[in-house]
């Protein structure tokens, strides 16, 4: 009882710096891919006649990649129709759409996105030639070495951090399709973001000074990562921190240029900042200044978690409308699967020397790739892309990840394994995805297996051509985990299932304290490596059941205790606890002295 007190004591004091729990129910992945579905369901439905989203090429842009993404072809009917309204609206420059200021780089991102660059390369190259001459270049220029409409009558010559997020976005879309935008043009604009940021770490508009806002930070932090800037830069840093010490997915924290209450462009924070988590990847972290709260922007519950918003607030059309409508209910809707999608390099090479000899595993990218011969020494390379390049996906499968296309210029023979690796926080059932290849007519299944340790999934080939790994939709977890899966093994067999609410109750305590720390990721490797065996024992001898659920009780009542309980509860149940150890212990000293 006394060590069941202490551990409890522990747990409390070493999570009174963490933020607690919040009530609703983080979604599954199958109820975001069903919310994306229904997204796509009703950007198909309001098509306009001549193809286009909205208003023009920037909701059609943004409606095109939501749909290139979850892995339709470019063929599919009604995305045909918005590419060719896209390309309809080039204006002779090279630059695209009537405010070419954003149109022009949301085009060449949707352009980019279909990993057609024989098809569509030169008007990607035209458009980076654009953005680049609309580069604010004088030096006594307010907006100097930023982009802003600095074309249309503005007469203060500004450049503000909107516009300028997506342009960068647009150049880097064109550098995936390897168009060189010249360094000195990227430290312009690194110069000109770093001055608009607040003494708080925040940024704001840029076109006129004023409070930081969530929108402004992620197009800003954007912007800076795209030009190079390191992530562990002080500038990114307190951009981030911003961001924490104003953690929201309910609004854009700060309001917009309008100040604090203003519902301005909501969903376009959202996508924003999501970019930016993106392009930062694991690199950094959302988290408040003193770094005692740390969010997961995607997989927390609401109010901080992305996902979990847009599922509980999608409305019953399957469209998303937020109280601006961010310009319109499409580019809302459209913002909202991608953020789901949260899908960010659309175009990504890379290679690996291959020689010759027996056995030869090459490994680029995520990708590992073994030939069984290798008689003639050459290149193999790996291009990662969104753009589907077969036809209509297996029915019943969803695109996890990204296309994947290899090829070699080596000279091999006999067999080729190929392994992927996957996000597990993006699948819903490991076990089930699979490998297709693409064999000129349709896609073909050639999973060997699936490592869900490494989470790797691999096949085997006689040629090299695009892969891509699906899952069953609406592939549910499995209750039961088996040795290979990261479960709460001995809890899952104790109670009977994955998904009874005392295992939950234990993976939150894992997943908000024990993973979150060197010594806490070491003792839940060790017990996934030992307690698989004793899970297995367990379910062998169902009268061990309700023994184990004894034993784990205290477990279970302090993770209660430890995510569902505010700071203040729980220093209160702390305080409680270490005044009925001391009562113990000096009654415990009393009988010794009698």
């Amino acid at each position: 009882m006394v060590l069941a007190l202490v551990a409890l004591v522990v747990a409390i004091l070493l999570s009174g710096g963490l933020r607690t729990a919040q009530a609703s129910p983080a979604v599954t992945q199958v109820q975001i891919d069903q919310a994306i579905d229904n997204g796509l369901l009703w950007l198909r439905a309001t098509q306009n006649v001549d193809g286009s989203w909205g208003w023009g090429v920037g909701e059609t842009s943004f409606a095109v990649q939501a749909f290139l993404n979850e892995g339709i072809p470019e063929t599919d009917p009604d995305v045909a129709e918005g590419i060719a309204f896209i390309l309809g609206q080039r204006n002779a420059d090279g630059s695209f759409g009537g405010n070419p200021y954003y149109e022009t780089a949301l085009a060449m991102m949707a352009l980019v996105a279909t990993a057609n660059q024989a098809e569509y390369g030169d008007e990607v190259t035209a458009g980076a030639y654009w953005l680049l001459s609309i580069q604010n270049l004088n030096p006594s220029a307010a907006g100097y070495g930023g982009w802003g409409y600095s074309n249309t009558g503005w007469t203060d010559q500004s450049s503000d951090n909107s516009v300028n997020q997506f342009n960068t976005l647009g150049l880097h879309s064109a550098e995936m399709w390897e168009y060189e935008v010249p360094a000195d043009r990227w430290a312009l604009c690194v110069d000109w973001v770093s001055g608009t940021q607040n003494l708080d770490g925040g940024f704001h508009y840029g076109r006129w000074s004023g409070d930081s806002y969530g929108s402004m930070t992620g197009g800003a932090l954007i912007s800076l990562l795209l030009a190079g800037v390191d992530p562990s830069d002080s500038r990114i840093v307190d951009g981030f921190h911003w961001l924490g010490d104003n953690w929201t997915v309910t609004e854009n924290p700060g309001g917009g240029r309008w100040g604090p209450g203003s519902p301005e462009w909501h969903y376009y924070y959202l996508y924003s900042v999501m970019k930016a988590c993106e392009f930062a990847a694991d690199k950094v972290t959302i988290s408040n200044t003193a770094e005692t709260v740390a969010y997961d922007w995607y997989r927390d519950d609401e109010p901080y978690g992305m996902a979990d918003y847009l599922v509980n607030h999608q409305q019953a059309n399957g469209s998303w409308v937020s109280a601006v409508s961010d310009y319109s209910v499409a580019m809302t809707t459209a913002e909202a699967v991608l953020v789901l999608q949260c899908t960010v390099f659309s175009y990504e090479v890379l290679s690996g020397e291959t020689p010759t000899g027996s056995n030869v595993t090459v490994t680029p990218g995520d990708a590992i790739i073994t030939f069984s011969n290798v008689s003639v020494a050459g290149t193999t390379t790996y291009i990662a892309s969104t753009g589907n390049p077969g036809g209509e996906l297996p029915a019943d499968f969803r695109l996890r990840g990204l296309f994947v296309d290899i090829t070699t210029t080596a000279t091999y023979s006999g067999t080729v394994t190929v392994g992927i690796s996957y996000d597990e926080s993006q699948v819903s059932n490991e076990a089930k995805l699979k490998l297709f290849h693409w064999d000129g007519t349709k896609w073909k299944d050639v999973t060997t297996s699936v490592d869900t340790v490494n989470n790797i999934v691999y096949g085997q080939v006689t040629t090299l051509s695009p892969f891509f790994m699906g899952e069953p939709a609406g592939a549910e977890v499995t209750p039961t985990p088996t040795g290979n899966e990261t479960g709460c093994f001995i809890a899952t067999a104790a109670y009977g299932s994955y998904l009874d609410s005392h295992v939950q109750t234990l993976r939150d305590f894992r997943d908000s304290y024990m993973v979150t720390n060197p010594v806490g990721r070491s003792l839940v490797s060790a017990y996934y490596k030992l307690s698989p065996p004793v899970a297995e024992f367990i379910d062998d001898h169902p009268s061990l059941k309700p023994i184990v659920r004894a034993g784990l009780m205290p477990a279970v009542v302090m993770s209660t205790m430890a995510v569902s309980t505010t700071p203040a509860e729980k220093i209160a149940i702390a305080l409680v606890i270490l005044t009925l150890l001391f009562v113990m212990r000096e009654r415990k000293g009393q009988r010794k002295a009698t």
